[in-house]
This record gives structure tokens, C-alpha cells and sequence, in this order.
């Protein structure tokens, strides 16, 4: 399927930072409750070379998907389930240094990488490092004021300074006159002028963020830095927080987007449509029956909630989390294409419910 060029804007948030925003204070808390308000607004990132084998990368509530033309399945890196992000910049040229690779590896081994082919990279890898320090900053900072220091490969940030080259370079935090925050590089003063560069550096958005709320703490002048808080019109596009399911993620799992016919509300039920084919949510409160016929007529899928099973020739899936009972639907696809797309929608569903008070 085409779908034109350049960057698609399906504006969205990341669940469930909120509550780590209450925890943290000053610099952290603006972040975490930045990314909470949708600071994340790239839909679908399109590789646009070669024209005729379009790659697309997605970032949505629940992680970051990369379509490649030919492959089987989408390649998903859940937010819940990440290791690291490596970002590389290319400095060769005569103006600033520009993104060049951005790297997001699962702790179960997926990688996604994006290089700069694709068009719109440098606010792909903005986006990332919004949601990836939103999320992670809170524990960096109980690590530090615990009194240890947080590791970011050769980089050490503590309450006490900072040290990088693999411990060669030190600079405390009373020594430090201010900082210049870049994605690239934190340029620093002391009694003399000292830079730490970024390129290659795990999650070093998540060390900016983490020097950033240090350096605030330390009366440090600060330069650049991560945004205090999202644009109004950002907060506007956040879809509700009880959504079971957002129309990123559905466009994901299709390969194509798609549209929500309704204001999904509190998730009870969601239709989507899109390309001619049209995808339907309903839960329910659990009977009986939903562990009984679905196990006749249908097979087992593990894995997702307490038991799930595909139906009528893979249009249905239903399954079975605590009290309640999920149905998902397909209409209009394929038979080779339709569990691919139910079986991640399906984890995605399944893992809400499972964390919804009453579960």
C-alpha cells in the first residue's frame, strides 16, 4: 500500500507516565508530564528510497514499529520491554552534526534501526528521546539521590559531578560554571571549556534529561535542554487515557492507517476503518461459555491474557483477561494478513485490562 511521502501526524501519549510524573519534582516532573501530554506527535515515518519498496516506522502509546517492505510482520519494540537507544551523528560536514542512525532495541532482542534515508529522522529521533527520558528519568534520579551513580556507557552522572572517557574526565558539579544542552554533545565550563560528546552514547536522552535536573538542583546556568512542558494544542490531540486501543496502533498492526469511526471513550467498544478494511473491539464481563466454545472451534493462541483462541477463518479473536472477555474483528483482509494483525492488537488490549482497576 502507498500512502504518500514524508511524515503522517498521529498525535498520541504514553500511558501511564503520568503517575511516574507525581513522583518527581522540578525538571523531571515537566518531562514525564510532557510526554504524558502527547509530546510525541510522529505517526509514520516513510523511507523514500527506493520509491517502490516504502519502509515505515511508527511510533505510538505502546512503543515503536518498523514496516519493512517484503517482511512478514511488523518489527515492535514495546516501551515496556526496552533495552537501550543508540543515537549517531555525522559531524563531517561544515554546519552543526545531524542525526544519522537512531537504533531502539527490545530486551527481547528486536532492533529497529532508522538511518537518515529516511525523511524525517531528525523528528523521529526527537520523539524518541521525549518519550525514552520521560519514562526513564524518574528512576535515574531515585538512583542518584540514593547516592549512585547512573551509568550511560563511558558517561557516569551522580550528585556529586560527572565523568566520561571511561572515568579519564571529571568535572564536579561545584566546579561547573554552566552547561550547553545539545543532542549531540554537552558542552560544559569550568576553569576551561570541556565537551561530552553524545554519538553513540546508550539512551543519551536519558543523561541529558538526568544532567539537566542536576544542574538545576546545583544553580548550574543551563543552555538548551528538554522542553518544560507540551504546547496547548498538543494537549488538545491527546486521545483519552482509558482507550484500550489508539488509531497509531491499529495502523501499525495494519501496515496502513486507520481511522477511529468514533471517540473510542472509556474502551469499551472501538471501531476502525481504513483502506476498506475495518477493525471492531468489544469487551465484556466474562461467562462460561467464552472458555468453552472458543476452545471447540477455535485454536489457541498463548500468550496473550489468561487464554485467547482464533475464530471463523482468523476474522475473530477472542480472549479471556481476569473478568473480562475481548473481542477483536477483522473484515475486509486477507486470510494470510489477518492474525498478524489481530495478535498484537489482541497483547496490546490484554495488557490494559490487566492493569485496570477491578482485573
Amino acid at each position: 500500500m502507498q500512502v504518500g511521502w514524508g511524515i503522517i501526524l498521529i498525535t498520541f501519549a504514553v500511558l501511564g507516565v503520568g503517575s511516574a510524573a507525581a513522583a518527581v519534582q522540578g525538571v523531571a516532573k515537566a518531562v514525564a508530564l510532557g510526554v504524558a501530554g502527547a509530546l510525541i506527535a510522529i505517526g509514520v515515518l516513510i523511507k523514500t528510497s527506493p520509491r517502490e519498496k516504502t519502509d515505515r516506522v511508527f511510533l505510538y502509546a505502546g512503543g515503536m514499529a518498523q514496516i519493512v517492505a517484503g517482511a512478514a510482520a511488523p518489527r515492535v519494540v514495546y516501551w515496556s520491554r526496552l533495552g537501550q537507544v543508540l543515537t549517531e551523528f555525522d559531524a563531517t560536514g561544515d554546519g552543526e552534526p545531524t542525526l544519522k542512525i537512531v537504533r531502539v532495541a527490545g530486551s527481547d532482542g528486536t532492533v529497529i534501526t532508522v538511518d537518515d534515508s529516511y525523511h524525517g529522522i531528525g523528528q523521529l529521533g526527537k520523539g524518541i528521546g521525549e518519550a525514552v527520558a520521560g519514562l526513564r528519568l524518574p528512576a535515574a534520579i531515585e538512583q542518584c539521590d540514593s547516592g549512585a551513580p547512573v551509568l550511560f556507557g563511558g558517561l557516569s552522572v551522580s550528585r556529586d559531578g560527572l565523568a566520561w572517557g571511561g572515568g579519564t574526565q571529571y568535572a564536579a558539579w561545584r566546579d561547573i560554571r554552566s552547561a550547553q544542552l545539545l543532542p549531540y554533545e554537552i558542552k560544559l565550563r569550568t576553569n576551561a571549556r570541556k565537551a561530552i560528546y553524545l554519538s553513540g552514547v546508550p539512551d543519551a536522552c536519558v543523561a541529558v534529561a538526568l544532567i539537566q535536573e542536576l544542574a538545576a538542583r546545583h544553580g548550574v546556568q543551563l543552555k538548551g535542554g528538554l522542553p518544560a512542558a507540551p504546547s496547548p494544542a498538543s494537549q488538545r490531540a491527546t486521545p483519552g487515557r482509558n482507550a484500550m486501543l489508539s488509531e497509531a496502533e491499529v495502523s501499525v498492526a495494519l501496515g496502513w492507517p486507520m481511522r477511529a469511526l468514533a471517540d473510542p471513550g472509556t474502551g469499551t467498544t472501538a471501531e476502525f476503518q481504513g483502506e476498506g478494511v475495518t477493525v471492531s473491539l468489544k469487551l465484556r464481563k466474562s461467562v462460561a461459555l467464552d472458555g468453552v466454545l472458543p476452545r471447540w472451534l477455535g485454536r489457541a493462541l498463548p500468550g496473550i491474557g489468561d487464554q485467547a483462541w482464533l475464530l471463523k477463518g482468523d476474522h475473530t479473536l477472542v480472549a479471556r483477561v481476569g473478568r473480562t472477555t475481548l473481542q477483536l474483528v477483522v473484515a475486509d483482509l486477507p486470510p494470510s494478513a489477518r492474525a498478524a494483525a489481530l495478535i498484537p492488537l489482541a497483547q496490546i488490549v490484554a495488557d490494559r485490562i490487566a492493569v485496570s482497576p477491578g482485573q
